[in-house]
């Protein structure tokens, strides 16, 4: 063990569709170079490219570098993470490099145009805390009580938009917040700036002015007799600054070198204030012609009153020469590395710190790195500790592929070359018997529980998956009130890798034994778009950032920017959402959601926050601060026993008692009037929910039906009474309005997608209870109303008794996954596709595109993103596959189903005239389901004859501003196009059904 480490040193962050987290195109990946004459290109081209251009490196694309601040930029070359890459350039190149990147400074005064009104300016600190520093306490629990953070597990799946706050020149937030009372004070990264927020109007109090990014989170503590806020800066520079004011009260070096940054939070600790330092020398290694490497972890203690240094904690010696040399003939030094990335708990009853380390960076290998630490609180000398891997020494000259890393990287015959940091603070817990685990977590995919008071002896180990560099246990792990801990899993797809299974996901394990309780993957979703936000969708989509637990569930944020709440007894998702998205802002910054990593999860006030955009490592930028609050009323639970909470049921005269005649029209143009009549002795039923018809100018739907109810009904589902007993619920439901201000990108209104679920799951209950009575029963849906009752299937049907009564489900305008090649599985793991019309208890799905317009790749439609999924496409004209003639029932003029397709021509060119609502015209469509460039969709061919008397085409595209929307191929007409070859096959299914 070092000497100096043993003896410290003493010193002085629709029929639209189901699709309302849909996201306008914004590639992350390549794209045109908007300043590709700029003489600053060519710089960038020498010294920059050949990491940020190529997407197998950690290093930010161009297109992230081109959002961030000139500030930000000269920080990071000339002082920062990229010191070392940054020395090569000319000096007198460097304007011309950061004139080409930086973002264009047109926000500088964006502050000044948020501040709170002059009376609205107050700090009030009397008021309750409650989040005063990342871990939200000393044992780094992570763990707020309802009471703390102003929110209770039953409200949390009632989450809804409160606001948005955009910060300019930023491309990742990473920072966790101190909430005192309605005041959040916040630094947003590369802002330069700490912010003293008005939570409840999202206006500034007061702007402390940096003068540098920020890197790690915020505190709070007491200085004398001020309540103070410590944080560091990209320069390793302690501030601190009075609440109350936003002054300065000191600023001061919190490091032990010139190379170290603080990454993890600074915590305060009665007069001290104990910071981590992340010195390591990782990103100089890949300098070739640096001699590699110096820089090491460290603890430094400081006067809370003045910011003096008290002493300091290495967790190795200086590097020294070691003798050898590289490939090329470079000095090679060491030791070096063992960096603290994370925030430090504090054990107040031992008087010790516990800080974990990362792996070395050059040799030689010493036993403070992949470690947890214990160091004495009072002089900083090393009590003990615990390496969970021996002998890594990377850094980022280091490959997958040994052959093909740089001159620093050691050999494999000198290092394991695993990278497996510890990112994540250790937790003090106590178990059932009241003693006390110390656990970490280690991107091994390590969960690791250690006895403190017998010198870190381990209890038990689990582990998740295999690791990787960027794997496993990132930011953070969290503890509850259970004796559960929680380890998030980020292991994002490296293909580089041999036998590396990436297994992203939420997982709980008993505190006590080790023993896993329930494990929660998380997967890719590169649908409606989001692979054109952020092209490495379907490889980065784990759980890095630290999660939190607020009452019973825990919260967690994914490197694609999705938000995910699970049960903590049961691991069940109860909420979710996208944030990779723009986003309408409060302060009139235009607002991206992207990654979320680091300390980006936070609560407090009555609310949950998530800062939404991390550009490194190749995740998506972005720079938005977000509000959720519950709902301010939980809505009543609809009473489906009143006869208005339904379109249609059995013996009454509504939605689905209408005029269905239909004129049939021949190739010569001859008429004939089909009439339609239903079977009121009909043996079996149909359960409809219907797609997203609603004009309502809020987020969801209210209870009151209105003629675009009664138009999709008659369109969709009554014609279905000619086989069974027709039932349809009224159901509150995502608006149209949402959803087009979704696609238009300005985030759409705040809308509640369980609460139209929960109303058809209350409407299906009440049905089997009252109205069922063992007949058999047919669910039918299109687009929003086939995802609910995917979801409704799922949950409550499938692998369960009463599957055994749903003679069928027609999913119409959905993608239903199965395995390729496959009949069952995926979506369902007991319900089959049908293929033929004698099978029951099978699915009918498909989404229909003309046959010379197939589904372009960002279409919502016809694709699964996830890999070995394929979208369902039954074919209702010839369920085992092959061609067949759709017998469609076409909606005549004005009956269409929505205002967003194009209106039919004349139906035939003589000139007569047809007065009925609806038109076949048999011999027209013939449909096929065709895989095809990774999409698979029923194809409907227009059997066009311009010498006949029958128009040649048919509406059914979607058009926006006048143009047709090629990604959602005929969604409007899924229903209408095979409508006739529908109701035979229910037909034939009700009669397999009976004579079981």
């Amino acid at each position: 063990m070092p000497a100096r480490f043993m003896s410290a040193r003493v010193v002085t962050p629709l029929v639209l569709g189901f699709i309302v987290n849909y996201i306008a195109a914004a590639a992350e990946g390549p794209a045109p170079d908007p300043r590709a004459n700029h003489p600053g290109r060519a710089v960038y081209e020498t010294y920059c490219a050949a990491c940020h251009n190529i997407p197998g490196t950690r290093a930010p694309a161009l297109s992230a570098l081109q959002l961030m601040s000139e500030q930000s930029l000269r920080t990071a070359l000339t002082q920062g993470v990229m010191q070392q890459q940054g020395a090569p350039v000319p000096k007198d190149s460097m304007p011309q490099l950061l004139e080409y990147l930086a973002a264009n400074d047109g926000d500088a005064n964006w502050t000044a145009a948020m501040m709170c009104s002059a009376e609205q300016r107050i700090v009030n600190l009397s008021e309750p805390v409650a989040l005063s520093m990342f871990g939200v306490d000393h044992n780094n629990s992570r763990r707020m009580s309802a009471k703390q953070a102003g929110l209770t597990s039953k409200q949390l799946p009632q989450l809804e938009l409160a606001w948005a706050i955009g910060f300019p020149q930023t491309t990742s937030l990473r920072s966790s917040p101190v909430i005192v009372g309605s005041t959040m004070f916040y630094a947003p990264a590369q802002s330069g700036k700490l912010l003293a927020l008005d939570i409840d109007k999202a206006c500034a109090k007061w702007v402390y002015d940096v003068g540098a990014p920020v890197r790690s989170s915020v505190s709070y503590g007491e200085i004398g007799s001020r309540h103070a806020l410590i944080f560091a800066d990209t320069q390793a520079q302690l501030h601190a600054v009075d609440a109350k004011s936003g002054e300065r009260i000191w600023k001061a070096n919190g490091r032990h070198d010139t190379t170290g940054n603080i990454t993890g939070a600074p915590v305060f600790y009665k007069d001290r204030i104990i910071v981590p330092v992340s010195s390591s020398g990782v990103g100089s290694g890949a300098n070739p012609k640096f001699e590699c490497c110096v820089g090491h972890g460290a603890v430094v203690a400081l006067d809370a009153a003045t910011g003096k240094q008290l002493w300091t904690a290495h967790t190795m010696e200086d590097a020294q020469y070691t003798g050898k040399t590289s490939s090329i003939g470079v000095k090679f030094r060491g030791p070096s590395g063992a960096p603290i990335w994370s925030t430090p708990s504090i054990d107040v009853a031992r008087g010790l710190i516990y800080a974990t380390t990362g792996q070395n960076t050059s040799l030689p290998a010493t036993p403070t790195s992949d470690a947890v630490l214990a160091i004495d609180l009072e002089n900083g000398n090393l009590k003990w500790t615990y390496q969970a891997l021996a002998n890594d020494v990377w850094n980022l000259a280091c490959r997958p592929d040994p052959a093909q890393s740089g001159p620093n990287c050691p050999s494999p015959a000198d290092s394991v070359l695993k990278d497996y940091d510890f990112g994540a603070g250790a937790v003090l817990a106590k178990k059932r018997d009241g003693s006390e685990v110390l656990l970490a977590g280690q991107k091994s995919g390590d969960l690791w529980a250690l006895d403190p008071q017998q010198n870190g002896k381990l209890l038990w180990r689990q582990r998740f998956g295999t690791g990787s560099a960027l794997g496993g246990i990132h930011w953070g792990i969290a503890i509850d009130s259970e004796h559960r801990v929680f380890a998030p899993i980020n292991d994002p797809h490296v293909p580089e890798l041999k036998d590396y299974v990436p297994e992203p996901g939420m997982n709980a394990v008993d505190i006590d034994t080790g023993k896993v309780l329930w494990r929660k993957p998380v997967t890719a979703d590169c649908s409606n778009g989001r692979d054109q936000r952020f092209n490495l969708c379907g490889e980065k989509y784990g759980l890095s950032a630290a999660p939190l637990v607020v009452d019973k569930s825990v919260i967690a944020g994914a490197l694609d920017g999705r938000i995910y709440i699970f049960d903590a007894t049961t691991g069940d998702i109860v909420w979710q959402y996208d944030t990779l998205r723009d986003f309408t802002t409060l302060n009139g910054v235009k607002g991206h959601g992207g990654g979320i990593d680091s300390h980006s999860v936070f609560a407090g006030s009555g609310m949950l926050f998530v800062a939404s955009g991390y550009g490194g490592f190749r995740q998506p930028p972005g720079n938005v601060l977000l509000a959720f609050r519950p709902k301010d009323a939980q809505p009543a639970a609809n009473d489906y026993s009143k006869p208005e909470t339904w379109l249609c049921r059995p013996g009454r005269d509504d939605s689905c008692t209408v005029d269905l005649t239909t004129t049939v029209i021949a190739t010569d143009g001859k008429l004939t009037e089909e009439p339609f009549k239903a079977n009121s002795q009909a043996p079996i039923d149909c359960f409809y929910v219907y797609p997203t018809v609603s004009n309502d100018q809020t987020g969801n739907r209210d209870m009151n039906a209105g003629p675009e109810e009664h138009a999709v009904v008659r369109a969709q589902f009554a014609r279905f009474g000619s086989q069974c007993r027709l039932y349809a619920p009224l159901y509150r439901q995502v608006t149209l309005k949402t959803l087009r201000m979704a696609m238009a990108g300005g985030g759409g209104f705040p809308a509640d997608r369980t609460l139209g679920y929960n109303d058809v799951l209350d409407a299906w209950n009440y049905y089997l209870k009252h109205d069922n009575q063992g007949r058999g029963v047919v669910l039918i849906g299109h687009s929003q109303g086939s995802s609910v009752l995917t979801q409704l299937i799922k949950n409550e049907i499938d692998g369960k008794p009463i599957q055994a009564k749903v003679i069928s489900a027609l999913l119409l305008g959905t993608n239903v996954a199965v395995p390729t090649g496959k009949e069952v599985g995926g979506a369902f793991q007991h319900i089959p596709l049908c293929r033929a019309a004698s099978q029951v208890g099978c699915v009918i799905s498909y989404v229909s595109f003309r046959n010379d317009v197939p589904p372009p790749a960002n279409s919502r439609f016809g694709r699964v993103p996830t890999a070995g999924m394929t979208a369902a496409c039954v074919n209702p004209t010839a369920l085992n596959g092959g061609k067949g003639e759709l017998h469609a029932y076409l909606s005549n003029g004005a009956n269409g189903v929505s205002t967003s397709a194009a209106q039919p021509k004349p139906w035939v060119t003589t000139g007569q005239s047809i007065d009925t609502p609806f038109v076949s015209l048999p011999g027209l469509l013939t449909g096929e389901c065709v895989e095809k460039d990774g999409a698979s969709y029923l194809a409907v061919t227009t059997n066009a004859n311009p010498a006949d008397a029958r128009t040649d085409e048919i509406p059914g595209d979607v058009i926006a501003n006048g143009q047709v929307l090629q990604d959602w191929g005929l969604h409007l007409i899924d229903a209408h196009v095979a409508m006739g070859n529908l109701i035979d096959v229910v037909g034939q299914q009700a009669k397999a059904y009976l004579k079981q």
